[in-house]
């Protein structure tokens, strides 16, 4: 698989919703947005024949949920669509082994079902089953306040999911404890659960946009981060460049990619015009149907001359053409690190 290191990303919300933020508390201006989350980078390392040839990669920041504050680290995932955080009501050890959230503790939660309704005591509550990439989770609904980041600064009200069952994969392989879904509305149960409707309803915010900034966690690197509301100026280097999203009724942050490049050579791959990319804060790879792989490989591949990192050696130069600009991949950005 091929690793992609370095990103800067920024999106911008394209829904128009009222806002469904009845009992928001803090922020008070404008004057806390983009509101910045240091993220944590965590590698786990992907073995075959005993030796460790890759890494699958997650980046996770802190929110916080209920009052008193329970806090939580999750990844901010553009990939789905709900707040997902494990529950007390979960005993499987991959719940166990991360911060639980407990219902009981909050002061402002609601349990509640799919359509918003209260839950009431002693009542069978509705769940919901959710599957990712590498993984799935069963939950039931809750109502509760949560803030971005580990104080009250930026507080609005969402509808979560606590998990009451969490798979082994990826959830036991890292140490975040929950999943923040960053995508459209579509991949949520309902327009109350998308958290991009819910943060386009604070009125102290004047962008409806995140930028996300990512670095390899090198010594001496700067600290990746996410932006909501707007996006950090200092991180960005050139103008920003746009790109329409394709087939928004997915409810994925897709864009169309009319070329594939590679060394210079248009690949017949995107000729029909048919080719689409998902933009996936949720993963660390550059992901290709199995059918172009082999076509990927061969020209991507290169021997590592007895280098000790594949990131250092000569190799094609990678071209997206996405509408409106030409994302740009060096062999630093694709390659894994370690020859197979």
């Amino acid at each position: 698989m091929l690793s992609a290191k370095v990103a800067l990303l920024l999106l911008t919300l394209p829904l128009c919703v009222p806002s469904l933020n009845q009992a928001v508390l803090p922020p008070k201006s404008a004057d806390v947005w983009p509101r910045l989350i240091p993220l944590k980078r965590e590698a786990v390392p992907v073995l075959r024949d005993g030796k460790i040839i890759s890494h699958k990669t997650s980046y996770s920041g802190v929110i916080s949920l209920g009052r008193p504050l329970q806090h939580f680290r999750v990844v901010f995932d553009t990939g789905s669509g709900h707040l997902v955080v494990p529950s007390t009501v979960c005993k499987n050890e991959s719940c166990i082994e991360h911060k639980q959230y407990n219902i009981s503790n909050s002061v402002t939660a609601t349990a509640i079902n799919v359509n918003g309704d209260e839950c009431m005591d002693g009542s069978l509550c509705d769940q919901v089953s959710i599957g990712y990439g590498t993984g799935k989770v069963k939950g039931e609904f809750v109502r509760d306040q949560m803030c971005l980041g580990e104080d009250t600064g930026a507080c609005f009200e969402v509808s979560a999911v606590m998990a009451v069952e969490l798979s082994n994969q990826p959830f036991r392989s890292f140490r975040f404890d929950g999943i923040m879904g960053l995508g459209l509305q579509q991949l949520s149960v309902s327009s109350d659960f998308s958290l991009l409707n819910r943060l386009m309803g604070i009125k102290s915010l004047t962008r409806s946009q995140f930028g996300v900034f990512l670095t390899d966690g090198a010594q001496g690197t700067e600290q990746s981060e996410i932006a909501m509301g707007g996006f950090n100026q200092k991180r960005v280097l050139t103008p920003l460049s746009w790109a329409p999203l394709a087939k928004v009724s997915l409810g994925h942050w897709q864009v169309k990619i009319k070329e594939v490049r590679i060394a210079g050579r248009t690949l017949d791959v995107c000729q029909d015009g048919s080719c689409h990319g998902i933009v996936d804060t949720g993963t660390s790879h550059l992901g290709i149907p199995s059918s172009n792989m082999p076509q990927f490989m061969d020209a991507l591949s290169v021997d590592s001359a007895g280098q000790a990192s594949c990131t250092e050696v000569p190799a094609p130069e990678l071209e997206l053409v996405i509408e409106s600009f030409v994302l740009k991949l060096e062999p630093r950005h694709y390659m894994r690190p370690l020859p197979l």
